[in-house]
């Protein structure tokens, strides 16, 4: 386990940190080593998201410095939005994004422990809320943002309906989280949205998609 030195009344005094990314209110410790993210029964970090590969990306823990590795998924891996090529290295507050799943990376200082076997453990649910302000801003622009990424490069997707399709069921999401007053949605969020919809309201699937886009631009009214 690693630990920090930390300073108290002129004396150091080691503490344990624990590294960990939390996914919708759960936080999951992550230990030394190499650990499989996805959907698949294989993986040790289990995502149940329609955007998610079986074997999706690997997170590496090296002593204190913890990265991210896309194993070349349908969807993508992202770190603040910037898709992973290759491997990248996470720092505290960064959020990764595996397709549309979004995970905060972050550290916490605790007291010396047992050692502790590879992988990913879960290890508290968070019960307390962000202020509103966070809740109806940071959703809505990071969604939009992966969203923006993802229809961009149409031609690294295994399967063009399927990509609509989970384009479709994330718009679908953040707008009913609009409409129940826990996202907002300005102008220019709007505007970024209708462009995805336009996007893939264009792509040679089916009729059915081009009438999806156009009764979801109807709704955003732009």
């Amino acid at each position: 386990m690693s630990s920090l030195p930390i300073r108290v009344s002129g004396k150091v005094a080691f503490h344990a940190v624990i590294f960990w990314l939390e996914h919708r209110g759960m936080r999951y410790r992550i230990h030394e080593g190499e650990t499989l993210v996805g959907r698949g029964s294989r993986v040790a970090f289990f995502l149940d998201e329609p955007s998610v590969s079986r074997e999706h990306a690997l997170v590496r823990r090296s002593g204190t410095s913890v990265a991210v590795t896309d194993l070349k998924s349908s969807n993508g891996t992202f770190v603040n939005g910037e898709r992973v090529q290759g491997s990248k290295p996470l720092q505290t507050g960064d959020i990764v994004c595996f397709g549309t799943a979004a995970l905060r990376f972050g550290t916490t200082l605790t007291a010396p422990g047992p050692s502790v076997s590879p992988g990913i453990e879960f290890i508290e649910q968070q019960s307390s809320r962000p202020q509103v302000a966070e809740v109806v801003t940071e959703p809505a622009f990071g969604s939009i943002e992966v969203l923006e990424t993802l229809v961009a490069s149409p031609e690294t997707a295994e399967s063009l309906p399927d990509l609509a399709s989970m384009v479709r069921a994330s718009v679908a999401r953040l707008l009913a989280s609009a409409e129940r007053g826990r996202v907002v949605l300005g102008p220019a969020e709007r505007s970024r949205l209708a462009g995805v919809v336009a996007t893939v309201g264009g792509w040679p699937i089916d009729d059915a998609n081009q009438e999806w886009a156009d009764d979801v631009l109807r709704r955003l009214q732009v």
